[in-house]
């Protein structure tokens, strides 16, 4: 997986230098309305200011606002093109080794588990490079930026966002592990709900002559209801912990108020 990821980075050259650029680009008018709406608050606030530049600083301010969502839709085409580049390099690689694994592989192995493998679990690193590894990073570097302008604005407002921080990322760990249990789960009940369906296809006269529909048809609800089970829990901390963080960030926000 290692050497894939690499092998990506120096075929696409290119793609990684605009990449990061739009992140650099996504980072810088994430961190500059603040700092303009200061400026103009600070104008009002003092009584010296002049009508000309406080009117430029404003058309800026919703410039860059503006600006901000074409930039960052910008970010998110190129981290999709870049995490299926990644996909399809996975792919290719995958397939590459089964036709060198042994025969004892495919006798220890399930079909349905290695037919898993190939489209259930590559869909899900597809949609971690996408929405997790590469906007992980830009994310962390803009929430270093934002504290370091918060830090430049007030002492206290950064030390009370450095207290908060890591509460709020203990929060998310516990979620994530929770959620990853449970998307695991869900991959084995996948991989032998996938096993079932062949495996009944292929016996389906010797399970009419023996009578087995009802072992069969219990079986198979056994599968479904592993997989259900294990998408209730990861469905349940995904519903809980949105609501968590924003109530999260709206006492932080009063709190910044008051003091």
């Amino acid at each position: 997986m290692r050497n894939i990821f690499w092998q990506t980075l120096k075929k696409n050259g290119l793609l990684l230098v605009v990449l990061i650029a739009a992140i650099i680009a996504s980072i810088a008018v994430s961190v500059t309305p603040p700092l303009i709406l200061q400026y103009i608050v600070d104008s009002l606030v003092s009584g010296s200011f002049s009508a000309y530049p406080l009117l430029t600083a404003g058309i800026l301010y919703f410039a860059l606002n503006a600006g901000s969502g074409l930039v960052n839709a910008l970010k998110e085409t190129l981290i999709t093109v870049f995490g299926q580049k990644i996909t399809h390099g996975l792919r290719s690689a995958m397939c590459q080794r089964l036709d060198e694994l042994p025969a004892a592989y495919f006798v220890s192995h399930e079909a349905g588990a290695v037919t898993s493998i190939f489209v259930n679990d590559v869909d899900t690193l597809e949609n971690l490079f996408d929405s997790g590894v590469v906007s992980m990073i830009a994310d962390a570097f803009t929430i270093l930026s934002i504290l370091a302008v918060v830090f430049h604005l007030s002492l206290g407002l950064g030390i009370l966002l450095c207290i908060c921080l890591p509460l709020l990322f203990l929060l998310t760990r516990y979620f994530q592990k929770r959620m990853l249990q449970a998307q695991r789960d869900n991959r084995i009940a996948v991989g032998r709900t996938n096993e079932l369906i062949p495996e009944t296809v292929h016996n389906i006269r010797t399970i009419h002559t023996c009578q087995q529909e009802r072992y069969l048809r219990q079986r198979y609800g056994r599968t479904i209801r592993a997989s259900f089970d294990a998408m209730e829990r990861s469905n349940f901390c995904d519903s809980i912990y949105s609501p968590i963080i924003i109530t999260s960030c709206t006492v932080i926000i009063c709190l910044m108020m008051a003091l």
